[in-house]
């Protein structure tokens, strides 16, 4: 998935899409959570995923990438992330996901 003209958005919510193997965000600089949801970008059980890029994303709210039992191969680029959390839920990758810088 190329999102590429993509600059800001509300929640960004990429779930259970089996086949999905990249997603490009390469001009995402800001996220922001719509309540009742509590996150701002959401990409979990993405079994064939393999890149996430959103090098440029410094606002995220609060991030939830899948771990790596739920997306094991994932190489996700959050390098410009500087306001917003890794979300602290089990299911999100502050615990086991060695591949996801920010």
């Amino acid at each position: 998935v190329d999102l590429s003209g993509l600059k800001e958005a509300g929640e960004i919510d990429i779930r259970n899409n089996e086949n999905l193997k990249r997603v490009s965000l390469p001009q995402l600089t800001t996220t922001i959570f719509v309540p009742p949801t509590t996150n701002a970008m959401v990409v979990l059980g993405n079994p064939s995923l393999k890149k996430l890029c959103a090098p440029k994303l410094v606002n995220g709210g609060f991030v939830c990438i899948g771990n790596q039992t739920d997306q094991p191969l994932l190489d996700a680029d959050l390098s410009g992330l500087v306001a917003g959390n890794l979300d602290d839920n089990p299911l999100c990758s502050n615990y086991d996901a060695p591949t996801v810088c920010g």
